[in-house]
């Protein structure tokens, strides 16, 4: 009876881990792709963060329950990610101005490729932008934290699972150079302590004050 029970259990997180890799391989590809080729941003980008928000709803189990039962926001470790936020905004700001005055550094990140992701979202309405922006980044954080995550905290220690799962998330943005990876595997962690602390709303607000200060105020 133990043993069963045992091999059910293996062969349910194999089934669990193997469909979170498997549906990251259209995630990565398709996210490549809405950087790659012209004329697809920012519409492809919400058409993209909306059918991985639909996913994410999906593979949660039952969503609407699971939000009901999302955790009151923890102000101690809401304000601890937007100042984690807010300094590394400011990290990145003092970085580009440092380099846009030693040509000779310039190699090292491109300094025009923060505008390059946000430009697309200056130029069309405003409303529509913000709205959107929004949209995006519930949807990050139901597919990679209330989906990805959780699951894997059911195999994995919280530390592992948030690092599991913010490595999954800077793959799929390591594909458009490897400071991008790098940025993103290091705010998804933060957002993924954030969540684990305070839940999916926190993480919400403090992955979408990341998002207005980096597409609303870029540097240059």
């Amino acid at each position: 009876m133990a043993e069963s029970v045992r091999n059910n259990m293996e062969k349910t997180q194999k089934k669990n881990i193997t469909t979170i890799l498997l549906i990251n391989i259209p995630a990565v590809v398709f996210y490549f792709a809405l950087y790659k080729i012209p004329g697809m941003r920012p519409y492809g980008n919400i058409i993209f963060f909306l059918l991985m928000l639909v996913a994410g709803c999906i593979l949660s189990g039952d969503f609407l329950k699971r939000i009901k039962q999302e955790k009151l926001i923890n102000i101690k470790y809401m304000f601890s990610g937007i100042t984690a936020m807010l300094s590394l905004y400011l990290i990145m700001r003092l970085s580009f101005f440092v380099l846009q005055n030693k040509p000779e550094l310039q190699g090292f990140v491109d300094l025009g490729l923060w505008k390059y992701f946000v430009r697309p979202w200056q130029e069309i309405n405003i409303l529509v932008s913000v709205l959107s922006v929004g949209m995006i980044v519930f949807a990050v954080e139901v597919f990679y934290r209330l989906y990805i995550q959780n699951t894997l905290n059911l195999y994995f220690k919280d530390n592992t699972a948030i690092l599991l799962a913010s490595a999954i998330s800077g793959i799929r943005a390591f594909t458009l150079g490897p400071m991008s990876g790098l940025v993103d595997f290091s705010l998804a962690c933060i957002w993924g302590v954030v969540y684990k602390r305070s839940g999916l709303w926190a993480a919400f607000i403090v992955h979408m004050v990341w998002d207005v200060l980096f597409v609303y105020f870029p540097a240059g």
